[in-house]
């Protein structure tokens, strides 16, 4: 599909109910976006962010309802990410860290195969963010991000690279020191899978483009285990035929 558009019109949907019947619903656009390809908007701690692809660099910002009694929301750009050894072009999904912090995937980092950055808000209102790339993927070892960030527990999240493996991305004891990888689970055969998602009792929950008895695709659980050190435990949940189903 050719890639027509060029901004983002965000809506908010009312619905008006009379006595007799529900009326249509109304959509209005609240802002829109130029100069990057939006990846969607997110809410973090009653806030509203987005993020910009341009090919090239990218940027997240921040969008604030209007004031008592006006109409136009205002967008703030909070970071312009710079390519190189920064992060470059942000993904989908962003989410909300202690202090105030924002994190998201993008392309770029050390390796230029995909990194996990950090936002830090101001100290005083009207201040700069701070971005820094806290951890930088390896396509080789073991792979670049394919997935969307899911939270983890202490502050970690969870995300799937290049070659199935589920990793867990552990932020430092010592804020100083980088964060850390972990291979918590590696499929049986190639998956491809997408998610995850995030279930109550710790488990995760992803599919897989392909696997499964007919190799169309299924759907799996992967559970953490009973006692620290050991290993993730994996169940398939449904197995996809042919045509789908």
């Amino acid at each position: 599909m050719e890639r027509f558009i060029n901004k983002l019109a965000l809506v908010a949907l009312g619905a008006t109910l009379s006595h007799t019947a529900a009326a249509g619903a109304h959509f209005d656009t609240i802002y829109s976006t130029t100069g990057g390809y939006p990846n969607g908007v997110f809410l973090i701690r009653g806030t509203v962010y987005g993020t910009l692809a341009t090919g090239t660099c990218g940027s997240v910002y921040e969008l604030q309802p209007p004031a008592s009694g006006g109409t136009s929301w205002t967008v703030a750009t909070l970071y312009t990410f710079a390519g190189g050894g920064d992060a470059r072009d942000p993904g989908v999904g962003l989410h909300g860290g202690a202090g105030g912090a924002v994190y998201g995937l993008a392309w770029g980092g050390a390796n230029d195969a995909g990194s996990l950055y950090e936002l830090q808000p101001p100290g005083s209102p009207g201040g700069a963010w701070t971005e820094s790339v806290v951890y930088s993927f390896d396509a080789a070892v073991p792979g670049f991000p394919v997935s969307e960030l899911v939270d983890g527990p202490e502050g970690s999240f969870y995300v799937f690279d290049s070659g199935d493996t589920l990793l867990q991305l552990l932020p430092p004891v010592v804020p100083a020191l980088p964060w850390t990888a972990a291979q918590l689970w590696i499929p049986p055969g190639t998956l491809a899978p997408t998610g995850p998602i995030a279930g109550p009792d710790g488990s995760l929950y992803g599919a897989g483009q392909f696997g499964g008895q007919a190799g169309y695709g299924n759907v799996f659980q992967v559970s953490p285990p009973a006692s620290p050190g050991g290993s993730w435990a994996y169940q398939q949940l449904y197995s996809f035929g042919e045509h789908g189903y």
